[in-house]
């Protein structure tokens, strides 16, 4: 499930919406490929074992195929328009007890409902009898259709907001307690930047975001030198030029 062209054939063996995508060696592979028509632009690249965006890549046309990537091999789906979807589930002995789902706002997070992908991913943690946490990375297009990128077979960053939130996966995994229904579609949570300049007017603030403000104060050295920019992301070094984010720049992804 770690690997993204395992999940791609998963996903096509269930009959689960995804884009098109193709599988190269070498990036000489993929160029022939795009210079004779056979990939559409824009078109994303990625590697098949690398988390976090690393090594991912948007190529608008040929312009963007004069560099090269540093890994192999390499997919080539198609670009989706629309926005990220993020859904994390608590899974039972291939069943579904728990779940969140939110996309990416102006300034923040938006928890959102979407029972039409609580549906396809049923069929994945049914067929692999799944216990634990997993995640999807989804796109979803204007007209709500949507398609399955890639999964995350593990707990993720920011795993205290979400149990701020009312849905703590650690506990309920350990504890095999329920999960909470957790926020209502539609809150939205605004990034760390935001709420610190927020916090002076608190009464604008919904209940989530006081919950995080209190949670921040309590050691604020990490979060204050985040918001400064002095601390440095984990992973391998990518030029910024090499790495594509499909949010918005000024989101602190939750």
């Amino acid at each position: 499930m770690n690997n993204k062209l395992t999940f791609h054939q998963l996903r096509r063996d269930l009959d689960l919406p995804v884009p098109g995508t193709r599988h190269f060696e070498t990036w000489s592979e993929l160029c022939a490929a795009a210079a004779s028509g056979a990939l559409t632009y824009p078109f994303i690249v990625k590697p098949t074992n690398l988390d976090g965006g690393w090594g991912v890549r948007r190529i608008n046309g040929p312009d963007d195929l004069r560099g090269r990537v540093d890994y192999s091999p390499i997919l080539a789906q198609d670009f989706i328009p629309g926005r990220d979807l993020c859904v994390f589930y608590l899974c039972e002995r291939g069943e579904i007890t728990g779940q969140v789902a939110y996309t990416f706002a102006r300034h923040g997070i938006r928890f959102v409902r979407r029972p039409n992908v609580d549906a396809f991913s049923r069929a994945i943690v049914a067929h692999l009898a799944l216990d634990g946490v997993i995640g999807f990375d989804l796109r979803e297009r204007p007209d709500g259709q949507v398609s399955f990128i890639e999964s995350n077979p593990r707990f993720w960053f920011r795993m205290d907001v979400m149990a701020l939130a009312g849905l703590d996966f650690v506990r309920a995994a350990l504890m095999k307690e329920p999960l909470g229904k957790g926020p209502p579609d539609g809150l939205e949570l605004r990034n760390r930047g935001r709420l610190f300049k927020a916090a002076v007017l608190p009464w604008r603030l919904n209940w989530l975001e006081r919950r995080v403000i209190i949670e921040l104060a309590r050691d604020p050295v990490l979060p204050l030198l985040e918001w400064l920019g002095r601390t440095k992301p984990a992973g391998p070094f990518l030029p910024r030029d090499q790495t594509i984010v499909t949010i918005p720049a000024n989101v602190t992804p939750y």
